[in-house]
């Protein structure tokens, strides 16, 4: 999970002067030769660590240029995302070209780190974000950030339909891989007063949805809010991914703040079948329910069905409230863990929860009895 720059990748991790020296002039001890590599590096390191910020247009003609170029999409011959507006203009191919299918087996690369400008314009997540029901337009690719950043995403996104809505960096996506891209000071935000909308925010993906071949989601990091608020207990928020469904999820991390009326988690709002392993969340997690319902904040994950969860913690605060004593925890069913598994997260949870009712609560054990 380290985060490393183009600077730091094309000078090396070491960070010793005289390391980059020797490398630059073939080992020679020359100082001034190697002085001037290291300004030439420098120099390439700054011109192209980030483009200019985000002026909202769509670069119409990115998929066609793409083809042209002779890029096919394959693994070792992936479109190529040089700027906000190819960025954006996968999302729009994406969100309204069906004929793409949602660049199923097509492989993206981000070729240098991204400013989205959020102050000014706002963000369209990449794959569907408003639908009356779950579509085709779901981007089904791999996105490979090539250890770049996207900074100062801000979706947002007030409705009072009776529609599922997704959003985050990707709004609804499946059978993907996302990898190496960190998500900076993004703000991520729905809201609604309708008692039938759902809502899936997340800051890299609002919903992951599994078929057949199942996600994997690694090497990703967040920082940032990220918040889904209704008035039905139909919102999931998550740092990372609002909603999961059988995913692998590793080597990934979260800070910031996360908020939902309902379902709540520092790094995965609902995670379902899902495999995450050494990860881990420092956001501050509060869920508060509207309704006569039960919240489900959590640290790590708000609340999880099946699945694993390996090496991973989680050390923000967490809040819940609703008109029932909250439980401020992961809640399990079908457990599978070791009980030094369940004291661990017994005892983290109880030392996070403030105020709340705080128990891990079983269904279904499979792991044993429980102490």
């Amino acid at each position: 999970m380290t985060k490393r720059t183009g600077c730091s990748a094309a000078c090396g991790a070491s960070g010793s002067r005289v390391e980059e020296e020797n490398a630059c002039i073939g080992g020679s001890a020359v100082r001034g030769a190697g002085i001037v590599c290291l300004a030439v590096l420098l120099l390439l390191c700054s011109a192209g660590a980030v483009s200019a910020a985000w002026d909202g247009t769509v670069n119409a003609t990115w998929y066609e240029m793409e083809i042209v170029a002779g890029h096919t999409g394959a693994s070792d011959n992936p479109f190529l995302i040089y700027d906000e507006m190819s960025l954006a203009a996968l999302a729009n191919e994406t969100n309204t070209n069906m004929s793409q299918d949602g660049f199923v087996n097509k492989h993206i690369l981000l070729k240098t780190n991204l400013d989205l400008n959020g102050t000014v314009h706002l963000w369209t997540p990449i794959g569907n974000t408003m639908m009356s029901r779950p579509s085709d337009k779901k981007f089904k690719g791999t996105f490979d950030g090539n250890n770049k950043t996207i900074s100062n995403m801000n979706v947002t996104v007030i409705s009072d339909s009776n529609t599922f809505v997704y959003v985050g960096l990707f709004g609804c996506v499946m059978n993907v891989t996302i990898q190496n891209v960190g998500v900076v000071n993004a703000s991520v935000t729905v809201t609604s007063s309708s008692n039938s909308l759902q809502a899936y925010s997340g800051g890299l993906a609002g919903y992951v949805q599994h078929k057949s071949t199942g996600s994997t989601i690694t090497n990703c990091y967040v920082t940032g809010v990220v918040t889904a608020t209704t008035s039905a207990f139909s919102a999931y928020s998550g740092g990372l991914v609002g909603v999961d469904t059988g995913s692998s999820i590793s080597n990934c991390y979260v800070t910031g703040v996360v908020i939902s009326s309902s379902r709540a988690g520092g790094l995965v709002g609902y995670a379902d079948k899902s495999n995450i392993q050494n990860c881990y969340a420092t956001s501050a997690v509060t869920a508060e329910s509207p309704v006569n319902a039960v919240s489900y904040p959590g640290g790590l994950v708000g609340l999880t069905y099946d699945g694993s969860i390996t090496n991973c913690y989680a050390t923000g605060a967490v809040t819940g409230t609703s008109s029932y004593a909250p439980h401020c925890s992961l809640r399990l069913r079908r457990w599978s863990g070791g009980t030094q598994w369940w004291h661990h997260f017994r005892k983290l949870l109880r030392n996070r929860c403030g105020h709340c009712h705080c128990s891990l609560r079983l269904r279904r054990g499979s792991g044993g009895f429980f102490p």
